[in-house]
């Protein structure tokens, strides 16, 4: 299993990532605009996919997030911060005019795996004026693509039961459906996170889980807390390039991909309120947890819930709805 995991998961990212500097990858693309480009079909087949969406073109964004997340110095987060910068954030307007124009950027499937990144000689020379490196990505979908694969490519090798997870809130479950799992559930007590409980979910189970604060360590690696406590993501919205959280909290999950569970849970979470009717709308398709206070709402009709933490401020109940 090791092995296969281990083939798998370097083959997805060579070709998904953009740091991987090889031929006719993620990378290749953005290092050579205007070209046609014969891909990978795997890298074929994602790039297809979520071109109905606009993450692929906001990489050069994701660039100014980066610089914040990556940052130690909070004096230097301050002077790079989208939200409260003015310099950056005229700059990341101006990106937005580029990337929702297609005369400007537009990534062109050709068939045949072959694709052409066509950019304007303007676009091209306000990227380069501004050191940005990168023209399209799959941002913070990228371990969603890959998860997809690697557990898709193990499962036709005939390993049945497993768990994969990254630390960025993806997880697939690949075997059989008779099998029940446990997922932890967590919240923030004041900046304290903890454990409040759990619940049951079958194999076959694809889970995203997209949050705003910290619990584990490597939650560092795509968000950080600000001195005002609050946070910049990757989450990003295409309107006005802000990173946003609609609740603290969201997990959706279903038999469908990785990937599927991820773009719904994005219309919901990258936003500046909640819309509960959205959620409604989704849910004979999709299942749905989030937090109102201490109310653990979920959608899903039978689910098992087990609330582990309950002290006199913090007595949590499960509203099924």
């Amino acid at each position: 299993v090791s092995s296969k995991y281990s083939t798998y998961l370097e083959y997805a990212k060579t070709l998904l990532d953009t740091s991987y500097d090889v031929n006719n990858n993620m990378k290749y693309i953005n290092s050579n605009p205007n070209t046609d480009i014969l891909v990978d079909e795997l890298l074929y087949q994602s790039l297809e996919n979520i071109l109905d969406d606009n993450y692929l073109y906001l990489a050069p964004i994701n660039y100014y997030y980066e610089i914040i997340i990556d940052s130690v110095d909070t004096l230097y987060d301050e002077k790079k911060d989208p939200k409260t910068n003015d310099e950056i954030k005229k700059i990341i307007n101006e990106l937005l005019a580029f990337i929702n124009n297609k005369d400007k950027v537009e990534l062109k499937l050709l068939g045949n795996n072959t694709v052409n990144l066509y950019v304007s000689n303007d676009y091209l020379t306000y990227l380069k004026d501004n050191d940005i490196p990168n023209i399209i990505s799959f941002g913070w979908l990228l371990n969603g693509y890959i998860l997809d694969y690697v557990s898709n490519q193990l499962s036709k090798d005939g390993f049945k039961r497993g768990i994969i997870r990254t630390y960025d809130g993806f997880s697939k479950c690949f075997d059989d459906v008779s099998y029940n799992y446990n997922y932890s559930l967590f919240d923030d007590f004041n900046g304290n996170p903890g454990k409040i409980g759990s619940f049951k979910y079958n194999g076959g189970t694809s889970i995203i889980n997209l949050k705003d604060f910290i619990i584990y360590n490597k939650d560092n690696f795509f968000m950080k807390i600000m001195p005002d406590s609050s946070s910049r993501t990757y989450y990003i919205s295409d309107v006005d390039g802000m990173s946003k959280a609609a609740t603290k909290y969201l997990i959706t999950y279903s038999h469908k991909s990785c990937v599927e569970n991820a773009k719904i849970a994005a219309q919901i979470f990258i936003d500046d309120e909640l819309d509960k009717e959205l959620i409604m709308s989704y849910k004979n398709d999709y299942n749905f947890i989030w937090y109102e206070k201490t109310n653990v709402m979920y959608t899903e009709k039978d689910l098992t819930l087990d609330i582990s933490f309950k002290t006199s401020e913090y007595e949590y109940v499960g509203v099924n709805v």
